[in-house]
């Protein structure tokens, strides 16, 4: 049972690197670079208790900030991209960057780009909008892998 996990865990870690492989398979994403925010990382992982898949995203906080920013990330959902899931931060003036999960989720649609969006505003209100970040993330997984993980793929 312990190789299998660590089988998951490296398999899913393989599909989180196809965002770095542009130069290997030409076409693949890379890390989005905007005003305030660079793309330290992104891709899929898989929680090894319920055996669903979430993103899971690093951000680099390219400006100094003087006060605090708050961000609302807003996660494809791979089921109905007109309700994506989201997650809140408050970015601390003094942080250099932060990391941030989606919930989790069971089926996706195999060998599909999908959207992570980051949208900054100067106010806990979160009305007044300063910046947007975009970073697209690609997902590919054996077909045959795919069912012994508990993934499903939506056709």
């Amino acid at each position: 049972m312990k190789a299998h996990k660590s089988c998951m865990i490296f398999i899913i870690g393989l599909v989180s690197l196809f965002i770095w492989s542009t130069p290997l398979f030409g076409g693949m994403p890379g890390p989005a670079d905007t005003q305030y925010l660079k793309t330290t990382g992104a891709g899929f992982n898989i929680d090894g208790k319920s055996r669903a898949l979430f993103y899971t995203m690093s951000y680099q906080i390219k400006k100094t900030l003087q006060s605090p920013l708050y961000a609302s990330i807003l996660f494809q959902n791979p089921e109905n991209s007109k309700a994506p899931f989201v997650e809140n931060r408050v970015l601390q003036p003094g942080h250099q960057g932060f990391s941030v999960e989606s919930p989790v989720f069971k089926r996706i649609k195999n060998n599909h780009t999908y959207t992570v969006e980051v949208i900054l505003y100067s106010d806990k209100d979160r009305k007044n909008s300063i910046s947007t970040h975009s970073q697209q993330v690609f997902f590919s997984l054996s077909e045959k892998i795919a069912p012994k993980l508990g993934i499903e793929f939506i056709k």
